[in-house]
């Protein structure tokens, strides 16, 4: 047996967020069809936080044990999709329309929306691209919450958000 270590990628400033407001939802996705100014906007640097995330809960219960077993089986029970909030900068005193308001604009409570989530390329400097390996979850965005990141001198004003997540698409690879 062979001992192997892995290459591998740090998670920190290496996960992108985007949000698409207009996505057919058919497991593909295009930058030249369903990526465009109106409609989409990467809000990795507008989040902040620790970390993001959506995790699947699964229940784990005993099942029935037969009479004349004495062993208890475990079985699995039902899921829940669980979306982290987003929290996300904006301008108190900005018009909407303004750079800095433009995830407060984009990301209407009620509306549903596609989080289109990249690992493992540098968020701060890399757009998404041809080839990109993302994955898709279509949520539904609950009230927007005005926070701030702490109490302390170097705190911004925030918008913390719930969202409700309806379906995801793992592992789709960004077409032209």
């Amino acid at each position: 047996m062979t001992i192997v270590f892995p290459e591998t990628t740090k998670a920190r400033g290496n996960t992108s967020i985007g949000v698409l407001t207009a996505y057919n939802g058919d497991g593909t996705l295009s930058l030249a069809t369903d990526v465009n100014v109106d409609t989409s906007l990467i809000v990795s640097c507008f989040m902040y936080g620790d970390e993001w995330g959506i995790t699947t809960n699964e229940n784990v219960g005993q099942g029935p044990k037969p009479f004349c077993s004495k062993k208890v089986p475990q079985e699995f029970g039902d899921e829940t999709v669980e979306v982290a909030a987003l929290q996300y900068s904006y301008d108190p005193q900005g018009a909407a329309a303004s750079e800095a308001n433009r995830a407060k604009t984009l990301l209407v409570p009620g509306t549903e929306v596609w989080l289109v989530v990249r690992r493992g390329i540098d968020a701060e400097t890399e757009p998404f691209a041809v080839g990109d390996i993302v994955d898709l979850h279509r949520v539904v965005l609950g009230k927007q919450n005005k926070t701030q990141t702490g109490a302390g001198e170097f705190d911004i004003y925030t918008i913390t958000q719930r969202a409700v997540h309806r379906q995801s698409v793992e592992d789709v690879a960004i077409a032209a």
